[in-house]
């Protein structure tokens, strides 16, 4: 008996004081018989809403690093892709305000062409960037990354 009256009075403040016209009033017994059918309803929504929010925030940068091994291995599969690498800055030639710098980690070293500052030598680095062909002679090649602090309509590498 209690049951049904405060269904009723849930209904009727439902109804007049927040104006929302209750189709089912199943769903009015549902949450006045299990108040926490609610709130777990609740917690989902929620949860994809952050998720939906932590995804859209991302920038569209992949979260995981690429090996510079497996760029120098297969450049080609890398050409013209935007990927991520983290190293140690090893080498840095700088003419008048233009240059390179080289990074390594555990698998190879490749120059990166910078967009803004030049790293320091020695400090770890991670790096957004274009992957490039700088020149290619025989079976010597050069490839390089160039830094790319913007968003541009460019298609990521898959990591490997």
């Amino acid at each position: 008996m209690s049951t049904l009256i405060n269904g009723r009075i849930f209904k009727r403040l439902i109804n007049n004081v927040l104006k929302i016209p209750l189709v089912c009033s199943s769903t009015v017994k549902t949450i006045i018989n299990n108040p926490f059918s609610l709130i777990r309803e609740f917690s989902i929504i929620l949860m994809l809403v952050l998720f939906s929010i932590v995804f859209a925030c991302s920038n569209g940068f992949p979260s995981r690093t690429t090996k510079i091994g497996n760029i120098l291995a297969s450049p080609s599969k890398y050409e013209d892709r935007l990927v991520r690498v983290k190293g140690k800055v090893t080498e840095s030639v700088i003419v008048f305000g233009v240059g390179y710098f080289k990074i390594s980690d555990s698998t190879g070293a490749i120059v990166v062409i910078p967009s803004k500052t030049f790293p320091k030598m020695g400090e770890e680095v991670t790096i957004n960037g274009q992957v490039k062909n700088a020149f290619v002679v025989g079976d010597k090649s050069l490839t390089v990354i160039i830094e790319n602090s913007e968003r541009k309509k460019l298609k990521w590498a898959t990591s490997g």
